[in-house]
């Protein structure tokens, strides 16, 4: 399953449908998984689908902005090795000091 087919159903699918469907994906990453999608993503499903998205999205080298990042946490109180890993991957140069 394409990373686009999963943005444009999981809002139909019961929330355990969301979270398997996840394993399917085949391209996720940064050409083929906009950030504004996962941002947007992750505000809708539950708190477990959105933290393994939030994996995939890390490991599959995804760089969030700044404000993407404060918008994530926002919206989902990831665990502290996730939001750590969302800074550390992060584009620092677009955080304001």
């Amino acid at each position: 399953m394409q990373w686009s087919e999963y943005n444009e159903k999981y809002d139909g699918w019961q929330e355990s449908t969301q979270y398997s469907k996840l394993g399917s994906i085949t391209d996720f990453g940064l050409e083929s998984s906009p950030l504004s999608e996962i941002t947007d993503c992750v505000q809708y499903v539950n708190e477990k689908t959105a933290k393994r998205i939030l994996i995939l999205a890390i490991k599959n080298g995804v760089v969030f902005s700044g404000s993407e990042v404060a918008e994530i946490i926002e919206y989902v109180a990831p665990e502290e090795n996730i939001m750590l890993s969302l800074f550390r991957t992060s584009d620092l140069s677009t955080y304001r000091v």
